[in-house]
């Protein structure tokens, strides 16, 4: 099942400076992990903001569930939960248990279910004893988390993350990812939007955008075999990866062995 749908996509600030978004079409399916992967300046985070209907598209459709979105379509809000690129701007509360609760006391549910999922949702991203604490206290990892959390508690399908891990350290960006991993794994249906192509090496598939356009989609298998187009697309290329550009060069075909050999940065 298709619970994102784009057509046709067209998008402009200022229509005398050119298209940020053009003719962008893709699905994302029920449970699925998609990263969507671009330069600085591609046009990823204005595709991210459009998804969850913040701005209106010049042209081209955009469907969450069936639904179409648009800036006025506040249902679809339901169903979908977005954590930003710098986790200082979606703080509201004086504690992170504040924090967790904001979103859940504006839905109006009941204190003892609102205490609940703040007590899961911490849990389940290592904050648990971190809960009386102050925001702005905490480490970027810590901070990221706690942005994850007070989305996930509001429980919505549909996550999406905006360069959620850009402005964190290697321990931090590790939380992080390891956080991902387990949403992964109840089902969520996962949108990560990053320029860092290490990050991509878990998803279950990869749209590389570039000016605005896709310009290769895929598995991580197809799309990383695709060097040339990656470096055109100014994406700083793994080593393992060019380590595997060696290897086809010189005749070498074991998928497989190529495919661990992507996914070297992660091994300890």
């Amino acid at each position: 099942m298709n619970v994102i749908e784009v057509k046709h996509l067209d998008y402009y600030y200022r229509l005398e400076e050119g298209l940020v978004v053009q003719d962008m079409s893709f699905t994302v399916q029920e449970g699925e992990w998609v990263t969507i992967l671009g330069p600085n300046g591609s046009g990823k985070s204005t595709l991210s903001k459009l998804i969850i209907g913040l701005m209106d598209a010049k042209a081209g459709e955009i469907y969450l569930y069936g639904d179409r979105v648009h800036s006025g379509a506040y249902d679809i809000r339901q169903h979908v939960g977005m954590v930003f690129q710098n986790p200082d701007n979606q703080f509201v509360g004086s504690t992170v248990k504040d924090d967790i609760a904001f979103g859940l006391e504006n839905k109006q549910l009941p204190r003892e279910v609102i205490e609940q999922r703040i007590q899961h949702y911490a849990s389940l991203v290592g904050l648990q004893q971190l809960l009386d604490e102050e925001p702005h206290h905490l480490s970027g990892g810590e901070k990221q988390r706690v942005a994850m959390a007070s989305v996930l508690a509001l429980e919505t399908n549909i996550i999406i993350l905006d360069e959620a891990t850009s402005m964190l350290d290697p321990l931090g960006r590790a939380q992080v990812l390891e956080t991902i991993q387990q949403l992964k794994g109840m089902n969520k249906t996962i949108l990560s939007i990053t320029h860092d192509i290490s990050e991509a090496l878990l998803a279950d598939r990869v749209l590389v955008i570039d000016q605005g356009k896709i310009i290769a989609q895929g598995t991580v298998a197809d799309v990383f075999a695709q060097t040339t187009v990656l470096q055109q697309a100014r994406l700083d290329v793994l080593p393992s990866m060019k380590l595997h550009q060696a290897l086809v060069a010189k005749g070498y075909r074991n998928d497989e062995v190529l495919r661990q050999l992507w996914q070297l940065p992660f091994k300890k």
